[in-house]
């Protein structure tokens, strides 16, 4: 174990002594874990990470220097290190910090650089360092990388890429898409999951773009082909013989078809991701033309839909084919790039990933000001669309999130705007954060200061159209009355309470809302505990309103007995408010038209009853005729091949029928009647090429009604057995003469009536007897 670096730290020596007992005993157990079996697959993952970030697609192994212990004060002095074994290209730090060695934490970390980088070690303020250094190497045979190397040969591209920003607004394509070599799934398409080749490119491009106003985004790249194929001549052998059985879909049909004239070509991005790993977006519409290399996709087997030879049309394909690409989005080309959805907001939700994705950047303190004005020109361009139909919005964080990135880099104008028209979607939540955001601080004039910066728009949004009670609740949430504060919590301070006021009174204002519920009628009255005279609000404000309302009985009845309630939790003075509810008491029975009232309860009863009454009172049509022979009603789609499948269903004797055709043309028919409810079997035959459908008839329609007919018919013949002749005569009067008919609908039946003369309760048999309820 080595004190010190000869030559280039300076560090004193150590002793034994001058370790303390437990941090000995943490060192002994760290060499210990070193010794460990699992410590050279622990090795191996870091030096595959170091190859990952330094953009080294090649093997590299670490070989052990050096065991450093530094004391406080210890460091390293700035130095570049030397070729020490064959193949090295950098040095790998082991120990307990991170890159930039300032703090003191404990977990274990590690940093790497390259032999010609200038490097040092900051002096330990306190405690020890303890570092494990090794050697990094590649194979001896390959060129040793290097941070000089590197930068060279990174110089071309970064030229290129300058002079294309400096185009701007004439660039021939805004952004450009760059393929990569291999597919990613949706799920692995990140910085962390590139391989290979790949991972080199879009490192070379992120130390290439470094400090240039460009900005780099992962994305599986999607080309979608369609067209004709050529014609297969099985797809035109059909005839009507068959055999029964049933639809085999683990057929696989390997072949593949060359599209051999394609009339499509769409491409779009799945899963956009920055090179942190966070989704952008699910999915964006792209052009061709912005493709650095259209042809990536040429000679590559991709995912195939077939449908064969339709009768009124040829055979065609659809093919789909996927490859990783990184996009390079100038940073004044950030807004269209993120609002490429590939249809307007009309026919699809707006944006709303992206804006989300720029809300939680800008959400950053130090955050880049071409991110802040993307996020407020995306917001602000799809507030018109929110505005006019808020259920576009799916996901309810996202306009509280872009407030409060507008409120952390005090962009009040949006803050205003968005409060103006979307102050009910927000969440309630989201209310009592900007009261946390306003009295941050001790200081009530700071308060105060931000407080006027949103007055505005917190004024406009309660002026605006909506219910009382719901911009009621937002007062509530903002400026809560003192019973209702956590403990400890800051008081609201006066001008804010002297605001909510003057929108209280402005709720009820002018008569009051045109429209009022019954849930207004408590809010209504809850308002008056923000006065410092809550009965003289009640009478001068509420009242008016509640005396002008007499088709609303709901509210007005609300009012009173929520005036009660808060009497009796001594929330308003008992004398004056019980003689305040007096007076209105005297209002309603003065001008409420009584007569008119009914119970809400009991209408729902009604209600109740009538839908248990339903079921039981019904009428049966009469007996279904029996089908006259086999002919069914057939296919709802109107391709060739299902129009043959239904002539062979409408034919009156055939009960089978074949049907020669490939795979994904019987698949097609295999869906068909069971969505249509057709009563057949189908199942594919593999003695022929290709394969063939065999449907066969198993029931008809008019059969079903039949039975179910004939079903109905027992339960009630059942149900009737059940009762003395006598009573089933009293309970239905003339009809029970219809009632005796039920079961002479087969020869050779016993009697009903006498099984319903005794009063016994059995089982309906399946043969009905004859009822005879005249006889005693």
């Amino acid at each position: 174990m080595t004190d010190h670096d000869d030559n280039q730290s300076v560090a004193s020596d150590l002793s034994t002594a001058t370790f303390k007992t437990s941090f000995k005993q943490d060192l002994l157990k760290a060499i210990e874990n070193i010794r460990s079996s699992g410590w050279p697959s622990y090795l191996k993952k870091m030096c595959n990470v170091v190859a990952q970030q330094m953009g080294i697609s090649t093997t590299v192994h670490a070989d052990i220097y050096k065991m450093l212990l530094y004391e406080k004060g210890a460091m390293f002095k700035a130095n570049t290190d030397t070729e020490k074994i064959p193949g090295m290209f950098g040095t790998l730090v082991h120990c307990g910090e991170t890159v930039i060695y300032e703090s003191s934490k404990s977990r274990a970390s590690c940093a790497g650089w390259y032999s010609d980088v200038t490097h040092e070690v900051r002096p330990v303020t306190s405690g020890y360092r303890w570092v494990l250094t090794y050697n990094l190497a590649i194979n001896r045979s390959l060129p040793a990388p290097s941070a000089g190397l590197q930068r060279s040969e990174l110089r071309p591209l970064r030229h290129c890429i300058r002079r294309w920003l400096a185009e701007g607004s004439e660039r021939q394509s805004p952004y450009a898409y760059h393929v990569l070599d291999r597919e990613y799934t949706e799920a692995n398409t990140s910085y962390a999951s590139l391989k290979g080749a790949d991972l080199a490119r879009v490192g070379a491009l992120r130390q290439a773009c470094n400090g240039l106003p460009v900005t780099l985004f992962l994305a599986l790249i999607e080309k979608e082909e369609m067209g004709d194929v050529e014609f297969d001549p099985c797809d035109l052998q059909y005839d009507y013989r068959g055999a029964m059985g049933e639809y085999d879909d683990e057929e696989d049909d390997t072949s593949y078809h060359h599209i051999s004239e394609v009339y499509g070509t769409h491409h779009k991005l799945k899963t956009v991701r920055d090179l942190e790993g966070v989704v952008v977006a699910s999915e964006m519409g792209i052009e061709e033309d912005d493709m650095l290399d259209p042809d990536a996709f040429e000679d590559m087997v991709g995912e195939e839909e077939y449908e064969g030879y339709m009768g009124n049309s040829g055979p065609s394909a659809t093919h789909w084919y996927r490859l990783g690409a990184v996009a390079l989005v100038p940073h004044d080309a950030i807004v269209d790039f993120l609002g490429q959805s590939g249809t307007s907001y009309g026919s699809s939700p707006f944006p709303q990933a992206q804006i989300s994705y720029l809300a939680n950047r800008c959400s950053r303190p130090n955050v880049q000001d071409y991110l802040l004005t993307a996020m407020i020109d995306m917001f602000e361009e799809a507030l018109p669309k929110l505005r006019d139909d808020p259920y576009l919005l799916t996901d309810k964080s996202v306009v509280s999130n872009v407030l409060k990135a507008a409120l952390r880099h005090q962009r009040y104008e949006l803050v205003e705007e968005t409060l103006r028209n979307l102050h009910s979607t927000l969440p309630l939540e989201w209310y009592s954060w900007l009261r946390q955001w306003m009295m941050k601080g001790d200081r009530e004039d700071k308060t105060i200061q931000r407080f006027n910066k949103l007055k505005k728009g917190l004024t406009l949004a309660m002026l605006s159209s909506g219910g009382l009670t719901s911009k009621f609740k937002i007062i509530t949430y903002l400026v809560p009355l003192p019973k209702d504060l956590p403990p400890g919590a800051l008081p609201t301070p006066g001008p804010i309470t002297e605001w909510t006021q003057r929108m209280l009174r402005k709720f009820l204002g002018g008569g009051g809302p045109r429209q009022v519920t019954k849930d207004d009628g408590s809010s209504i009255v809850d308002m008056a505990l923000y006065f410092e005279d809550p009965i003289l609000f009640l009478t001068e404000s509420v009242v008016p309103v509640f005396e002008k309302r007499p088709l609303a009985p709901g509210f007005r009845f609300r009012v009173l007995l929520q005036l009660m309630e808060s009497i009796n939790k001594r929330l308003l003075s008992t004398s004056e408010g019980q003689n305040l509810y007096r007076t209105m008491a005297l209002l309603l029975i003065a001008s409420q038209a009584f007569d008119t009232l009914r119970d809400a309860t009991l209408i729902l009863k009604e209600q109740s009853k009538k839908k248990a009454r339903t079921p039981w009172i019904t009428t049966d049509r009469p007996e279904p005729a029996k089908p006259a022979n086999w002919s069914v009603p057939g296919l709802s789609c109107n391709c060739g091949d299902c129009q043959r499948v239904t002539a062979f269903l409408a034919h009156p004797t055939q009960m089978s029928g074949k049907f020669p055709m490939n795979k994904g043309r019987r698949h097609h028919i295999h869906n068909r009647p069971d969505g249509d409810h057709v009563g057949c079997t189908h199942q594919s035959e593999r003695n022929t090429n290709p394969h063939t459908l065999v449907i066969t008839k198993t029931t008809r329609p008019q059969e079903l009604k039949l039975q179910r007919w004939l079903e109905r018919l027992d339960h009630v013949v059942e149900q009737l057995s059940q009762f003395k002749a006598e009573h089933l005569a009293t309970l239905l009067g003339s009809d029970v003469e219809r009632v005796k008919q039920l079961g002479k609908r087969q020869k050779g039946q016993g009697n009903l009536s006498h099984r319903l003369a005794v009063g016994e309760k059995r089982r309906a048999d399946a043969a009905f007897d004859v009822i005879d309820l005249t006889s005693d």
